[in-house]
């Protein structure tokens, strides 16, 4: 009898151990109270160079006229308007033959730019000065169109260097713009671009985010004609506006 007595209460101690043990709670590792570091992904497809742009700007024009006979001057003449514009820039770039499939550290290939605008005021167009101020609420259309072929290094995370050759210039505004080049660089969020040989302009953007940015734009043009009287006219038309834009 004191046999099985002791067998029933060791079943039962038995029982007791595997039941607690089966509600103990499960030995996991605690949460770590380090935020992990974030994946930083550029959709930049070149960098931070704009080789992938649209912006929209607002903007002023000045433009002053000289006209002489012979040597001594007859008239000077100045004239303003504004103008708003949207412009357009895609391309179509690849590394394949500068460095390894994942080497995204230089871009080249063709670039397409267009932009479409109007403008309101005298200073519209090549007229003289004097003829355009007849109209002062007269509205005309901004179209201009380029095509050329592009060039992006990354030096560096912060620092690229970049080059643009415009071979095909139509513009609607002057039919005298020729083929120019471009050349880009990008310190940190600031970014200069300037335009030189058949167009003078120099443009400043400051980026936010890796794709937004606010930037100011300044375009000069000079023109002079001369007839067969020995006088001449020269104009000289200054666009300055800011724009907002995105890079892709």
């Amino acid at each position: 009898m004191k046999k099985l007595l002791l067998v029933s209460l060791f079943i039962v101690l038995e029982t007791s151990l595997l039941l607690a043990q089966s509600l103990e709670k499960p030995q996991v590792a605690l949460p770590s109270l380090l935020k992990p570091k974030k994946t930083h992904y550029s959709s930049n497809k070149a960098g931070y160079m704009g080789l992938w742009d649209w912006n929209f700007g607002m903007g002023y024009i000045y433009k002053t006229e000289q006209r002489k006979d012979g040597s001594s001057l007859t008239s000077n003449e100045k004239t303003s308007g504004v103008y708003t514009m949207f412009q357009l820039q895609e391309s179509m770039l690849s590394n394949y033959f500068w460095a390894r499939k994942k080497n995204k550290r230089i871009k080249f290939g063709f670039q397409n730019t267009g932009t479409i605008g109007i403008k309101m005021g005298p200073a519209l167009d090549n007229n003289a000065v004097a003829a355009s101020k007849k109209d002062m609420g007269q509205v005309d259309y901004i179209l201009d169109y380029q095509a050329g072929l592009a060039l992006a290094v990354r030096v560096s995370p912060k620092v690229d260097v970049g080059f643009t050759y415009y071979p095909y210039v139509y513009s609607s505004t002057y039919s005298d713009v020729g083929n120019y080049a471009k050349f880009r660089l990008r310190a940190g969020r600031f970014m200069c671009e300037y335009s030189a040989m058949g167009k003078q302009a120099i443009d400043v953007k400051y980026l936010r985010g890796r794709k937004l940015y606010l930037g100011l734009s300044y375009t000069h043009y000079e023109q002079t004609s001369t007839n067969y009287y020995n006088s001449s006219l020269n104009t000289s038309t200054n666009w300055i506006h800011l724009n907002f834009g995105r890079v892709f």
